[in-house]
Parts: structure tokens; C-alpha cells; sequence
């Protein structure tokens, strides 16, 4: 029989990017396993950029200030010149869902002010 695992925590792993002193949006769409969307209407998030885990966030994005914006299923982060205004380098995030106090998504967010490879 092969071994069970239970997860207490629902968190993922995807790493993000940022450059340096820019404006800029990143989007989270939130799909079940056949694809379709799961709404997030009415639901407050939060994204802490820290130097790593555990640590103070240097960066919070949020849904009570308009730095996180929901529409459906798709959460919009906001990033701001004067947010992105940091020392560049491998920092940790997490996108924590306040209302059931569970973190979704967590990886490194790769912080740049020089020549990087984006991914699309």
C-alpha cells in the first residue's frame, strides 16, 4: 500500500520576479484540475515579501489598500516604484489568504536590478 500523506497546509511552490524601482502587475488565476475558475470575490489576500522565511516583510502588498485587486478568479499584485525600491536578491514571499488564515503560494521572488531571463 503506498504511503498516504496529510497535508495541514495547502501552499505551493512558484517563484516570482521583480525588478528594481519599477511599476509593474503580476497575476494569479485561480483554476480547479479541469480548469475551471474558482472565485475569489469577496476574499482578502495578502503578499509579504521577506529576506527570508520567517523573517520581517520588507514588502505587503494587500487587498484593503488596492495593492491586490480580485476580480473572479484572477488575484491582480500591484508593484509600485516606490515599493521595489530595495537591494536586489533572492527574497522569500508568501500569498496568505486572511480570511482562512492559510498561506497559498510561497517560493523565492527573485528581486533584480541588472540583466534577468523572463519566462513567459
Amino acid at each position: 500500500m503506498a504511503k498516504q500523506i496529510l497535508r495541514f497546509d495547502p501552499s505551493k511552490v512558484l517563484d516570482i520576479q521583480i525588478r528594481v524601482q519599477r511599476d509593474g502587475e503580476g497575476f494569479f488565476e485561480f483554476v480547479d484540475v479541469n480548469g475551471d475558475p474558482i472565485s475569489q470575490a469577496g476574499k482578502s489576500y495578502k503578499l509579504f515579501i521577506r529576506r527570508k522565511s520567517g523573517g520581517a516583510a520588507v514588502i505587503t502588498l494587500q487587498t484593503t489598500d488596492g495593492s491586490i485587486e480580485i476580480n473572479s478568479n484572477e488575484l491582480k499584485a500591484k508593484m509600485t516604484v516606490e515599493l521595489s525600491n530595495i537591494t536586489s536578491g533572492t527574497y522569500f514571499y508568501e500569498l496568505y489568504d486572511v480570511d482562512v488564515k492559510k498561506t497559498y503560494l510561497v517560493g523565492n521572488c527573485y528581486i533584480e536590478n541588472g540583466i534577468f531571463n523572463v519566462i513567459e
